[in-house]
Formats: structure tokens, C-alpha cells, sequence
């Protein structure tokens, strides 16, 4: 800005009004800063505390989306397995029946669209993920059971990123 444009805008007064407006948009910034921090903060809260929420997060960077069946079933698995913290033993004896009880479908049924699932994962997801999650170098897929126990190791460690 030089000299004469200065001198015009002093006598239109205009100036001010260009200085108000300047700390009203710096002011409205900062505002939407701490809005848009204290929003991710509440979301990031949120999702630490709902395994649920945080599987289907997961899931979605791995490769299982909503439209697989599988997808549901693994997000009941996993949480069911974080809360019980068990072993891989009974997975078929317990862990299958009741999934399967809480989304209305048969033991067999949800056996078979997790390793849908899974194995549409390995085939066109993000395997890179899947190792980062592991902490090792896997090069056949997962057993569902494999799968699931690693998924919730990963979430009982406290190891959750979402980006």
C-alpha cells in the first residue's frame, strides 16, 4: 500500500473499518482453532473409551467396510474379546454363539463371513496396517481367530490411532 492509497483510505475512513475487520477474522480463527481442537479432543475421548467405535474405525482402514457382513460381526468379536480378555481356545465353544446371539444369525454364518472378511482384506485391504498392528512380517493370512485376538491385543494395549 503506498503513500496516496493510505491518505484515502484515512479520509474515507476506512481504515478502521479495515482494522476491525482484520481482529474480528483473526479473532473468529482462533475461535475455530480451540473449537476444532476441543472437537477432536472429544472425539479422540470418545473413541478411546468405545472399543465398538474404534474397531469399526480399524476395520474400515484395513479394508472390511460396513457392506460386508463380516465387518459387524468382527466389530462384536473384538469388543467381546477386549472385554473378556481370553484366549483363542473358545472361540467356536463361546465366542462365535455369542456373536452370533447378539446380530441374530447362526454360529456357522458368523464364522463364515468373518473369514470373508478377513480374506477380503488380505486380498484388496491394507496389509501394511494389518503387520503395523501385529509388530511382525505376516505373509499368509490370518486365521479368524488370529485375527480377532490380535485386533483386541492391539486395543487392550492401548496402542489406538486413529488418523
Amino acid at each position: 500500500m503506498n503513500r496516496e492509497n493510505f491518505q484515502e483510505l484515512m479520509s474515507e475512513g476506512r481504515l478502521l473499518e479495515i482494522a476491525l475487520q482484520y481482529l474480528l477474522e483473526s479473532e473468529t480463527q482462533e475461535k475455530k482453532e480451540r473449537h476444532t481442537e476441543h472437537i477432536t479432543g472429544y472425539i479422540q475421548e470418545r473413541m478411546e473409551k468405545d472399543v465398538g467405535a474404534c474397531t469399526g474405525v480399524l476395520l474400515n482402514r484395513l479394508g472390511i467396510t460396513p457392506n460386508l457382513k463380516g465387518h459387524t460381526y468382527l466389530r462384536k468379536a473384538i469388543e467381546l474379546e477386549v472385554e473378556s480378555n481370553s484366549s483363542m481356545e473358545g472361540m467356536m465353544k463361546c465366542l462365535y454363539p455369542q456373536v452370533a446371539a447378539d446380530c441374530n444369525a447362526s454360529p456357522a454364518s458368523v464364522e463364515r463371513n468373518i473369514r470373508h472378511a478377513i480374506e477380503v482384506m488380505w486380498e484388496r485391504g491394507n496389509q501394511e496396517l494389518y503387520r503395523e498392528i501385529t509388530n511382525h512380517y505376516v505373509q499368509k493370512r490370518p486365521s479368524n481367530g488370529q485375527f480377532i485376538t490380535s485386533i483386541a491385543a492391539y486395543f487392550r494395549d492401548g496402542r489406538i490411532f486413529i488418523h
